[in-house]
């Protein structure tokens, strides 16, 4: 069975409506921001590799080799996009804490979401 994903996006989604399950809010909305960035990375990745000739190299350095392949490739807008939701993942997944009231951070998961969403119905 192929890998779809954009289904990370449903994770995401779902993490957020968890808010008294197995885990805390925090530790959901955290997830999910991380899961948002993944959602779209890895689209953009496949993208860039059909389109753009991108030759990831499977590491970490993929994520800043993608954007600057995009801007070489003319889609500015996307690498911008794709550098505002890895800034929020690193924040969510490095962060001892991350900064903001409740509704700030629920606005914030919420951006994070749509954003991905946002470069995936760009692209396709």
């Amino acid at each position: 069975m192929a890998f779809n994903e954009s289904e990370c996006l449903y994770v995401a989604k779902y993490l957020v409506g968890e808010q008294y399950g197995p885990c805390s809010l925090e530790a959901s909305q955290r997830a999910a921001v991380s899961r948002a960035y993944f959602a779209a990375f890895i689209y953009v990745r496949n993208y860039a590799i059909d389109n753009y000739d991108f030759k990831p190299k499977n590491n970490a350095e993929d994520h800043k080799r993608l954007k600057n392949h995009l801007i070489d490739n003319g889609e500015t807008a996307i690498a911008g996009d794709l550098q505002d939701l890895s800034i929020r993942r690193g924040a969510c997944d490095y962060d001892k804490i991350v900064l903001g009231t409740e509704n700030s951070k629920k606005q914030m998961v919420s951006d994070t979401i749509k954003l991905s969403e946002d470069i995936i119905k760009t692209l396709k």
